[in-house]
């Protein structure tokens, strides 16, 4: 078993992509270059992925496999422990979340489907390694904005936090037991306080970081890493 590194990545002097000194033909014709090759390496789960760009309907390719699946402008495309998943779409309103080849379905509060100010959009989802997906769906409600944190399967979600979330950051997914923490802003919009909430239950960070350096799970306890009001860089551990 060859560990899949990015130095694997090459291409000859017919244009075409390599893995590993073998040419790609699923990349043939298709542009996976912006600013740098659109590729993603998972070693655990050993696969390579590249998310196409330029087109009107993108591709996604996975370890010379093309998705049946097209995304209308594909925002990221990754995969953690064999997982692959993407998210995109065509404008900041309607992106969504695919897992392996599928759309990830969510549902949301059903009374306020039949309103036409309505908007609901997949921002961003991680993929922990015994299959608990996590996803944070943005809605616009008559120009109220509420990011909401999903978790389910690969196939869709299964709970929805009660957690009232202005902006979120960044989510992580704990590897060993599918705990799910997110750094980001609560409601009301104009709430200026960061924070870190784990399974629902809410840690005010007292020094208030606006961004985090390092943001993990270890073991049973939360790693976070920021620069402060001081310019020194602060390391915490919160445990659950």
């Amino acid at each position: 078993d060859v560990e899949i590194l990015y130095e694997c990545l090459d291409h000859d002097k017919d244009g075409k992509i390599s893995v590993n000194d073998r040419a790609w033909n699923s990349l043939i014709s298709k542009n996976v270059y912006f600013g740098g090759y659109r590729a993603e390496i998972d070693p655990e789960g050993k696969k390579v992925v590249f998310c196409e760009v330029g087109n009107e309907k993108q591709s996604v390719i996975v370890n010379n496999d093309e998705w049946q699946t097209k995304i209308d402008v594909i925002d990221f495309a990754t995969s953690r422990f064999g997982t692959v998943y993407a998210v995109g779409g065509s404008t900041t309103y309607n992106k969504k979340l695919f897992v392996n080849d599928k759309e990830w379905f969510y549902t949301l509060d059903p009374k306020i489907k039949d309103d036409k100010d309505f908007k609901a959009s997949v921002r961003d989802a991680f993929v922990g390694k015994d299959g608990t997906v996590a996803a944070t769906v943005t809605t616009w409600d008559h120009n109220d904005i509420e990011a909401n944190i999903l978790i389910g399967d690969k196939n869709g979600s299964k709970d929805k936090w009660k957690s009232k979330l202005h902006i979120v950051r960044d989510i992580i997914v704990n590897d060993e037991n599918g705990s799910v923490a997110v750094f980001g802003k609560m409601l009301p919009q104009t709430n200026k306080q960061m924070c870190l909430i784990i399974d629902d239950v809410v840690y005010k960070i007292e020094s208030n970081p606006k961004e985090l350096e390092c943001f993990k799970f270890e073991n049973d306890k939360v790693v976070i890493q920021y620069v402060d009001a001081l310019g020194e860089k602060v390391t915490e551990k919160i445990s659950l």
